[in-house]
């Protein structure tokens, strides 16, 4: 996370890239992606004042990026805004999780009512007969008329 601004957070990839994520602009997608590297990154350090970063690789190299004015220094009432994106998505995903607990007792209830194993079927060889005499008289009327 950015010392300095509370919307912002970075991340790095073994392909070398450097991801800077605004969330007051976007949550889904970094808003910047920066190839800093051929070589993997694995560890990124943000000086306290934000306006400087270093980002090491998988080798022992390191980069000293510095950062624009727009990531270094917070943004009109970005913390008030970032808290309540928190707490309306924590809201968000509790009431998901309710609503997925109460599918599935529902599921299981209906579950319970119903038997384990479907009844075995048994067939009175009698009414077959019967049944198949009537269905052969029917079919032999049709064809005659």
């Amino acid at each position: 996370w950015s010392p300095v601004r509370p919307a912002v957070s970075y991340t790095i990839r073994m392909e070398g890239v450097l991801d800077i994520w605004d969330y007051t602009c976007m949550q889904n997608t970094p808003v910047l992606s920066i190839k800093v590297s051929e070589r993997g990154l694995t560890a990124l350090r943000v000086q306290e004042q934000g306006a400087h970063m270093v980002l090491g690789t998988k080798d022992g190299g390191i980069t000293l990026m510095g950062m624009s004015a727009g990531l270094a220094s917070m943004q009109p009432n970005e913390k008030q805004s970032i808290a309540q994106m928190f707490e309306r998505e924590t809201k968000r995903e509790k009431n998901l999780e309710a609503r997925i607990k109460e599918l599935r007792q529902k599921a299981k209830r209906v579950q319970d009512q119903q038997p384990s194993e479907p009844p075995e079927l048994t067939m009175d060889m009698n009414l077959l007969d019967t049944v198949e005499k009537e269905f052969l008289a029917y079919q032999n009327r049709s064809f005659e008329s």
